[in-house]
Parts: C-alpha cells; sequence; structure tokens
C-alpha cells in the first residue's frame, strides 16, 4: 500500500529572511490578509521586518484613498494589517524620488510624496503605471517575531523574481512562486483553499 501524502512532511527551504526576498505562506495559513499571500520584504533587520502583500488587490482608485492625489491608472493593494490609513509604495524611479529606500538592484521602497505628485501631475511621460504600484497598509513583525513564524513552518522564503512585484493583474502568483520552488511544491498548489469542502 502506498503511503498517503502529507503536505507537512515537506521540508521548507533553508533560505534567510532578508530585505528583497518574499514570504509564501504556506497552504493552511489563515486569515484576510496572509491566506495563499505573496509578501515582498522591504526591510528585514535585528528591530523587525516589514514587508507588503503582493496579490491583495483592492477596488479603491488613489483619488478616494488620498484626496487631493493626481489622476494615474495604477491599482491599489492590500499591503497588510498595519497602518491600513496609510498610503505606501514601490518603484523603479530611484533618484527621481529623493529619500527612496532601496531595496535591490532596480526596485525602491517610499520616497517623497510631494515629488510623486509632482511628477505623475506635470511629467507624465516620466512615470508610468508598470514602474510603481501603491499598498494601503503593510506587513510588520517585532524583533524575533518572523523568525518564530519560519520556524513554525507559516512561510517559505524565497529569492525575489524582478517580473512579478511591479505586476499589476496577476492573480496566481503565489501558485506560481510555489511552483518555483520545486516538483515537491507544486503538490501545495492542488491543495483546495478551504480543506473542508474536499
Amino acid at each position: 500500500m502506498s503511503k498517503k501524502f502529507n503536505i507537512y512532511e515537506i521540508k521548507h527551504n533553508s533560505i534567510t529572511p532578508q530585505k528583497g526576498r518574499v514570504l509564501i505562506a504556506e497552504p493552511f495559513l489563515s486569515g484576510f490578509y496572509f491566506k495563499r499571500s505573496i509578501i515582498l520584504l522591504v526591510e528585514h533587520n535585528k528591530e523587525g521586518s516589514m514587508g507588503f502583500v503582493l496579490n491583495k488587490k483592492i477596488n479603491y482608485k488613489l483619488n478616494d484613498i488620498t484626496k487631493g492625489f493626481p489622476r494615474f491608472n495604477s491599482n491599489v493593494f492590500l499591503g497588510g494589517p498595519v497602518g491600513t490609513n496609510q498610503l505606501f509604495y514601490i518603484h523603479r524611479l530611484g533618484a527621481l524620488l529623493p529619500d527612496s529606500i532601496q531595496i535591490n538592484d532596480n526596485l525602491y521602497f517610499g520616497g517623497d510624496f510631494n515629488t510623486l505628485c509632482h511628477l505623475i501631475k506635470n511629467e507624465r511621460e516620466v512615470i508610468h503605471s508598470k514602474d510603481i504600484r501603491f499598498f494601503i497598509g503593510y506587513s510588520g513583525w517585532s524583533a524575533g517575531q518572523l523568525e518564530n513564524e519560519i520556524k513554525r513552518d507559516s512561510w517559505m522564503i524565497s529569492p525575489l523574481n524582478f517580473d512579478i512585484p511591479m505586476q499589476q493583474n496577476e492573480p496566481n502568483i503565489w501558485e506560481k512562486y510555489m511552483e518555483s520552488l520545486g516538483k515537491k511544491y507544486r503538490l501545495w498548489t492542488r491543495y483546495p483553499v478551504n480543506p473542508n469542502l474536499n
């Protein structure tokens, strides 16, 4: 008799969390924000971690969220459960936005908001929706909290796929990232979202 497959027998990878890597939720991780989520880490140090959920799009326009924001055709995503009254952004604008924090070679976090509004309003040929992505709220962990969650197998860690963070309409990035980890993890993508309905 063949042994029945047990999802928890799969050993998680040993990649450590760091800025510019992504967290991939294991299939049973629950909660509105984190269920089957992909999170880009924009900060990770001894004081804690910060990141944005990449695959939770919401049906709001920037003008609905931030009064007076210039008209700009871009989706908005739920970045996480912390600071949900604040607007955040990652981008490829680099030095065009003063005070941006570099995540990797061509990806940045934050930067001067007034400069961003000016660029969108007055220099439309400089900035496009493929260059920036907006979030309401963020995902945050205090010192040691993320490491403990990783030890409990809540998250897989993966290098960043450079195309993913700026893709505005990619509904299946959890499945794609999981499959990129190898054949044994591909089985996770076939597990039902609600095991009770299986």
